[in-house]
């Protein structure tokens, strides 16, 4: 696959490919189709396959963790810029692409913004495949990594700090 410019055309399949074939999670249909149309209004997202990349090209997950069903989801696509823009900074070299973390109705148009405004392609390769309710559960592994700063094992929100698990008898 070349480089291909993402327009309106190309907004209903993603979105409903999506919905259709996403493995739980990934958002609302509008919700997808509103960013969606956002992202090309505001320039020209390109979609090209990880093989066009360099074997050490530095690539970025766009996700938006959380519930988005939830009455209080009020993430702004400002917020979703800002998030790649601190990423940006803290980097080690240039962005090279933005992989969607997951498909969905929404999360399949995931990093067509951020695309759009900072001139990175949305590289088509696959990540979590399906909705995680944390980013460390999204996180396939990398966080084990020697100097990704998360080697830390998971705590569950479910007994406070520095109490063990009880076990059942």
């Amino acid at each position: 696959m070349s480089r291909v410019l993402l327009d309106r055309s190309h907004i209903e399949p993603a979105v409903l490919g999506g919905a259709l074939l996403g493995g739980g999670g990934g958002g609302w249909i509008t919700d997808g189709t509103d960013w969606g149309t956002l992202a090309v209004s505001l320039g020209a997202p390109a979609l090209i396959t990880v093989d066009e990349l360099p074997g050490d090209a530095l690539l970025v997950t766009a996700a938006g963790v959380g519930a988005p069903a939830s009455p209080g989801r009020f993430a702004r696509p400002v917020d979703f810029l800002r998030a790649l823009e601190l990423v940006m900074e803290a980097a080690h070299a240039p962005i090279a692409g933005i992989i969607a973390n997951e498909n969905g109705a929404a999360a399949t148009v995931n990093g067509w913004l951020q695309a759009a405004v900072f001139g990175i392609p949305v590289v088509d390769a696959p990540c979590n495949g399906r909705a995680h309710p944390s980013g460390l559960l999204g996180a396939m592994g990398l966080h084990r990594r020697p100097g990704s700063g998360g080697s830390a094992p998971p705590r569950s929100p479910c007994r406070p700090r520095g109490r063990p698990a009880r076990r059942r008898p």
